[in-house]
C-alpha cells in the first residue's frame, strides 16, 4: 500500500550520536515522542540511550535530549521508504557503533540461506509442528472446516428450495389472476395470495406443520424419565409439580 512516509533524524545533545527513523504518522512528532514513552519496554538502541540519559530520575523531553529534524517526506510503499531510510542511515553514518540505528533495515535486508533456515526452524518451533498437540489442532481444524462447508451447502440448498416454492406460488397466482408477474411488487403478492381460493387451506396446513414440529421437539426432549425428573426438581416450589408431555394437536 502506497502512502506518505516521513524520515527524521535525532541527534543527541550530549553524545552527538544520531538516529534515522521512519514513520507513516501524519504528525511525525507523535512517533518521535513514542521513543520516550515506551523506552522501558523496548530493547532498541534508542530506547537504551534514552534510559541512560534519564538514569538520574529526571523527566526530560525529547527536545531536551535530542535535536529533531525532518529530513524528507516521500510517497511510496513501506519497502521503498525502508530502503531510503537505510541508505540515509549509511550516508549519515548512524549505524551502530557510530550511531543509534540497528544494522538491519526494512527493505534493504538480504537474507542468507542460513538466516532463512533459522527463521523456518523458529517458526516450526513456535507453532509446535510435529508434536501431538499440533496434529490435534490440524484434525480439529479439518473437522471444523468440513462442518462449515457442509452447513453452508445445506443452507444454500434450503434457500434454493424456498426460492423454488416461492416462484411456483407466484406463478400460480399470476395464472389465476391473469397478470404479468413483472407488474407485481413487494407486498402485493401477499395481498393477492390472501384472496386465492386455497388461501385458508394453505394457512391451516402451515399452522398444523408448525404445531407438529413443536410437539415433536418437546417429545424428543421429554421422552426419558430422567428428563421429566429433572424438570420436576427444577419446578419444586413453583406450584407446577405435574409435568405432562405435550400432545400433538389433532384439530386446529
Amino acid at each position: 500500500m502506497r502512502k506518505w512516509h516521513s524520515i527524521y533524524r535525532l541527534k543527541c545533545r550530549i553524545t552527538g550520536m544520531e538516529y534515522i527513523g521512519l514513520t507513516s504518522e501524519k504528525n511525525p512528532f507523535k512517533r518521535i515522542r513514542q521513543h520516550k514513552w515506551t523506552y522501558k519496554n523496548k530493547n532498541r538502541l534508542v530506547s537504551k540511550h534514552i534510559k541512560l540519559l534519564c538514569i538520574d530520575g529526571k523527566d526530560r523531553s525529547m527536545h531536551e535530549m535530542f535535536e529533531i529534524e525532518i529530513i524528507c517526506k516521500m510517497f511510496g510503499t513501506g519497502r521503498e521508504s525502508g530502503y531510503l531510510e537505510g541508505q540515509l542511515a549509511k550516508s549519515f553514518k548512524t549505524i551502530w557503533p557510530h550511531g543509534l540505528n540497528q544494522s538491519a533495515f526494512r527493505g534493504c535486508r538480504k537474507h542468507t540461506p542460513e538466516s532463512k533456515e533459522k527463521s523456518r526452524q523458529a517458526a516450526l518451533k513456535r507453532h509446535g509442528v510435529g508434536t501431538e498437540k499440533y496434529e490435534l489442532k490440524l484434525s480439529v481444524y479439518a473437522i471444523e472446516t468440513r462442518l462449515t462447508e457442509r452447513k453452508g451447502f445445506f443452507n444454500a440448498c434450503k434457500r434454493l428450495e424456498k426460492q423454488a416454492i416461492k416462484t411456483k406460488r407466484r406463478q400460480e397466482i399470476s395464472e389465476y389472476y391473469g397478470i404479468d408477474p413483472r407488474t407485481v411488487q413487494g407486498k402485493q403478492w401477499a395481498v393477492l395470495a390472501s384472496q386465492m381460493p386455497d388461501a385458508r387451506k394453505r394457512r391451516i396446513e402451515g399452522i398444523r406443520a408448525s404445531a407438529h414440529k413443536i410437539s415433536a421437539s418437546m417429545k424428543e426432549y421429554m421422552k426419558t424419565p430422567e428428563h421429566r425428573d429433572n424438570i420436576r426438581k427444577a419446578l419444586q416450589g413453583t406450584g407446577r409439580h405435574q409435568i405432562r408431555e405435550r400432545q400433538t394437536p389433532s384439530m386446529l
